[in-house]
């Protein structure tokens, strides 16, 4: 069962320990190709030059270009940001099939995107499903041992996190709770939230937005 701890701002986690990181998908070359392609489809429908968008994005019109001709690979929370500006969701830039009520994705063609970067080495997240038109995002996060989501954060919508391996820990507002194997928590987006991996193991997670947010 969840088990409630006192919040501290400066929770003491246990020593980092380098993980051995998965190893990525065989086409990832291909699908940076693919997906600057499709960044540079929303950039000119939106009729912004290269250095309008990147100026917006917060970036150099010279990574801006690297990016769209998939020389430089971006991580699902810079991606979060060209979603905003191009008024979609990061789950898009990563569909491939055509739009079907019934929706499949089998395990070999998940695809797999650095989350984010920690010193204790990178937050991976394996999407689930790669479809369009949903209401909700599963997804696996690979967590290694001592990494954290980042900062507190908001959005619209609402969350589950499922322990399916290791242990995690989780800030909601002023609550903070530690999760085992096998525990959920659920939680409104609009309240603050972060995570991190308290033990010294990886861990895994699974994780559900709705609607998709990353």
């Amino acid at each position: 069962m969840p088990r409630e701890s006192s919040p501290t701002p400066n929770t003491v986690l246990h020593e980092p320990q380098v993980a051995q990181q998965p190893e990525p998908p065989p086409d990832i070359e291909g699908f940076g190709v693919r997906l600057g392609k499709k960044l540079r489809v929303l950039r000119t429908a939106q009729r912004l030059t290269l250095a309008e968008a990147a100026q917006r994005i917060g970036v150099s019109a010279s990574q801006l270009s690297r990016v769209e001709r998939g020389q430089q690979q971006l991580s699902v929370v810079e991606l979060m940001t060209f979603a905003h500006l191009y008024g979609c969701s990061v789950t898009d830039f990563f569909l491939t099939e055509e739009v079907q009520p019934v929706k499949i994705t089998r395990r070999r063609d998940r695809v797999r995107s650095v989350r984010n970067v920690t010193a204790q080495g990178e937050v991976l997240q394996e999407h689930l499903l790669n479809a369009s038109n949903v209401l909700m995002e599963p997804s696996l996060l690979l967590v290694p041992a001592g990494a954290a989501s980042g900062g507190p954060i908001t959005h619209e919508g609402e969350e589950f996190l499922t322990v399916l391996d290791g242990s995690l820990r989780v800030w909601v507002q002023e609550k903070v709770v530690d999760l085992d194997q096998g525990d959920t928590i659920y939680y409104p987006c609009t309240f603050p939230h972060h995570w991190a991996n308290p033990d010294g193991r990886p861990a895994i997670v699974l994780a559900v937005s709705c609607p998709p947010s990353y």
